[in-house]
């Protein structure tokens, strides 16, 4: 369990600039929080997240692309899409 705490860390930390820090601090500990699927979605989509990121656009062609590629079930896409895209919206600040 902490080795995908601190994976998430260092994608979330990747993924910004170092004055949104306090923001990938936040993001990192409410992705430890997920389930298996939601924590794929947000580790997936993490080191997209910038800024100006459409995040919904962006998370949505992140889970299409995991349950397509059988990563993920259908049937438990949608909410843990939207559990991750809780935690990406902070990496945004």
């Amino acid at each position: 369990m902490f080795c995908k705490i601190a994976v998430t860390g260092i994608l979330a930390a990747a993924a910004i600039s170092a004055p949104a820090f306090a923001d990938a601090k936040s993001a990192a500990s409410c992705a430890a929080g997920l389930n298996k699927d939601a924590q794929l979605i947000y580790n997936t989509t993490a080191p997209k997240v910038t800024p100006t990121t459409n995040l919904q656009d962006t998370i949505k062609s992140t889970t299409r692309g995991l349950v397509m590629g059988g990563q993920i079930d259908r049937a438990n896409a949608k909410p843990a899409a939207e559990a991750a895209g809780q935690c990406l919206a902070q990496l945004k600040g």
